[in-house]
């Protein structure tokens, strides 16, 4: 059986393809959370594994005969956005890992990732895209999902450190920044075509510039950061993640996110993509913060929790 006409390029596929990257995204949430802990600085971490997604991604490249017959000029504006977009990833990631060092995690990553009605909202008011009432329903729920998440109360928050609040806030709204620019080629045929590959190189591109940007305009000021880089390098833990990271990230990108990305864009479902993606993401990780971090379930979180499903199952009521 083709690819053409198969399971593997049906809607179904795509929906679900976002979902399961989703579910494995919370990988990413659960070392943003763990490196500090064993001395991982968060943006070390984000470098070094930027830095072997490069690689990779021009290794597949090179192997896959280079980029096709696309446009030279879309090449290099997809590779702009997406640059662009994973800078502003960068800097989200870590300020939600300061973040989640003092506050409760799993209402800090529902927070953060709530940021997915932007990306919807942006298809809606310059795109067109079908306003319909079950979609505003799922809109609807997910923001009551970020209030209740905003009210979720932690042991380690009692103590009149509220700076993660802060945090969150800043990352939310980069957060909102970035995915509005990711989503932004799928509203252009153009761009449908263009490799998972190169999408990697682009997506890692921008998370080792963001690291450097960091370096420049904040680390520098830390005495001896240069000394913490090559003692961060020599820890089992940093290269126990980025292995983790790889693994959890690399392989469902080109097998899943970017195809369904492409076949939700092909049907005119692009806005969904990232929407369906972080939904599940938020599921997943505070079942995590649960299981593994041991925090205590809330009751704002649990409602959060049934507000973030049922925006998912009305975000897939078209």
């Amino acid at each position: 059986m083709t690819m053409d006409g198969s399971i593997f390029s049906s809607v179904t596929f795509g929906l679900f393809g976002v979902i399961l990257t989703g579910m494995s995204w919370s990988v990413i949430g659960t070392i943003m959370s763990d490196a500090p802990k064993h001395g991982v600085r968060a943006e070390i971490y984000q470098g070094v594994s930027a830095f072997f997604g490069i690689v990779v991604g021009i290794i597949g490249t090179i192997c896959a005969g280079g980029c096709g017959e696309i446009p030279v000029l879309a090449l290099y504006l997809y590779f702009f956005v997406d640059v662009l977009a994973n800078i502003l990833n960068f800097t989200a990631l870590l300020l939600m890992s300061t973040a989640m060092q003092t506050g409760p995690n799993g209402a800090i990553w529902g927070i953060i990732q709530s940021a997915v009605i932007a990306p919807f909202a942006m298809g809606i008011v310059f795109f067109h895209v079908a306003a319909t009432p079950l979609r505003f329903g799922g809109i609807i729920a997910l923001v009551a999902g970020l209030l209740f998440f905003a009210l979720s109360q932690n042991s380690k928050t009692d103590k009149g450190n509220s700076s993660w609040r802060i945090y969150t806030l800043i990352a939310f709204v980069a957060t909102c920044l970035q995915q509005c620019l990711s989503t932004l080629p799928t509203y252009f045929a153009v761009f449908n075509n263009v490799p998972a590959f190169f999408r990697c190189i682009g997506c890692s591109t921008g998370v080792l510039a963001g690291f450097a940007l960091c370096i420049v305009f904040w680390k520098s000021r830390e005495h001896d950061y240069l000394l913490t880089v090559m003692k961060t390098l020599r820890l089992k833990y940093l290269w126990k993640y980025v292995f983790i990271g790889q693994i959890a990230t690399l392989p469902v990108s080109y097998l899943l996110f970017y195809p369904s990305m492409r076949i939700l864009s092909q049907n005119n479902m692009g806005s969904l993509s990232y929407p369906l993606t972080i939904c599940a993401c938020i599921l997943s990780f505070s079942i995590v913060a649960f299981w593994h971090i041991k925090e205590k379930m809330t009751v704002p979180q649990i409602m959060a929790l049934i507000c973030c499903t049922l925006g998912i199952f009305l975000f897939c009521a078209f």
